[in-house]
């Protein structure tokens, strides 16, 4: 639940450009630019497990009807998970990145699978959201493409160390440090597990 949240509200803040808006007005910038609204865009979900499904279920309301939300997952059963958040299925990470305003990665492991390659398939206004892992995203790579304007903004859930320190500074690449999974509720659920499995000893 609370991984879904962050992404939704990390989807939001891009959308609305809260952190340009925020980098402008530090500066003395005061200028009003143009945002978008959810329900006009195309959300793309690499990776429907359990928690691409949570994000996908919190998604559809802001989408609405006009608003597409594009999954890719290379599950069995891509396509009766996709129609129950009425879903559309692509068929590469090509596709989706090519598609949508904004791409959120929900998928385990550390194999790196964004690079140059799919990143340069973005419209220059998209973001691409990674609350997974850190090492999914080519740091080098994205850092360029955002440079190159290929995409808008990149949020990642993971600190500006190791690979990440090339990042250090840029207004459109926002790192949160791994903390999209650490509320006060998850905090509390974790405890509460913790003492029924000692009780249970």
């Amino acid at each position: 639940d609370a991984v879904a949240e962050y992404t939704i509200a990390q989807w939001m803040a891009t959308l609305k450009r809260v952190y340009t808006l925020n980098d402008l007005s530090h500066r003395g910038d005061f200028s009003i630019i143009r945002t978008y609204e959810a329900q006009y865009t195309t959300l793309g979900l690499y990776g429907c497990g359990r928690i691409g499904q949570e994000v996908a279920m919190r998604a559809r309301p802001l989408l609405g009807e006009k608003g597409r939300l594009l999954m890719y997952d290379v599950r069995p059963d891509i396509a009766e998970v996709a129609a129950k958040y009425g879903a559309e299925v692509v068929n590469s990470p090509g596709a989706l990145f090519q598609a949508c305003d904004t791409v959120s990665l929900h998928v385990s492991g550390d194999e790196t699978i964004v690079h140059y390659g799919l990143l340069s398939r973005m419209k220059p206004h998209a973001s691409l959201i990674n609350p997974s892992r850190g090492n999914l995203v080519d740091d080098g790579d994205v850092n360029r493409a955002i440079k190159e304007k290929k995409l808008h903004y990149y949020v990642v859930d993971d600190p500006v160390n190791g690979s990440r320190e090339v990042h250090k500074g840029h207004p459109r690449i926002i790192c949160t440090n791994h903390n999209a999974g650490i509320t006060v509720e998850s905090t509390m659920r974790l405890d509460a597990k913790g003492i029924e499995q000692v009780t249970d000893a």
